[in-house]
């Protein structure tokens, strides 16, 4: 016989490659993002504590909403309090898990929580300012469906993280 058997599947090295360097890159560009926003959010809390612990205890709805879910005041109180001293550090824990690309697909599902938390606190609460950034007057002069956007779009790149993952068996 001369020729190509005509039965032979054509060679598709070339579109796998390039499925791969695809993949790796959307991979790559969720973590930083996601990674850079919430560095930028727990180092920004973490700098200035004690107002970060006001806006949240004092000037949000964050207390009168777990009031209403637990019946106990007091332990609603406890809970707040530990949210403002435990979410920074979680949130820059996150951030350079991601980045540094150590236990991504756990720290990706952290984050998406975090950010789905976030989303329907923005939503219920539209009239709150968000404050959880270097330049919190610049970030609060954006209308509240500005940061749901924001939240979303990290809150996709979280799940393509959870469930596509980084891929192995490509160049970094």
């Amino acid at each position: 016989m001369n020729g190509a058997d005509s039965n032979c599947p054509l060679p598709v090295k070339a579109a796998k490659g390039n499925s791969h360097k695809i993949q790796n890159l959307v991979s790559v560009s969720c973590r930083y993002a996601v990674g850079a926003v919430f560095l930028m959010a727990g180092v920004s809390k973490i700098v200035n504590l004690p107002e970060f612990e006001n806006q949240v205890l004092l000037h949000s709805n964050f207390p009168q909403l777990l009031a209403r879910l637990i019946p106990s005041a007091q332990l609603s109180f406890r809970i707040a309090q530990l949210v403002v001293v435990f979410l920074p550090w979680l949130e820059l824990i996150c951030g350079f898990c991601l980045v540094f690309k150590w236990a991504v697909r756990e720290s990706a599902a952290i984050a998406g929580l975090l950010l789905s938390l976030f989303i329907v606190y923005s939503l219920a609460n539209p009239a709150e300012e968000c404050r959880c950034f270097f330049l919190p007057k610049a970030m609060s002069s954006l209308p509240t469906w500005s940061h749901v956007l924001r939240d979303g779009v990290l809150l996709i790149g979280s799940l393509y993280l959870v469930f596509r993952g980084v891929p192995k068996n490509v160049e970094a």
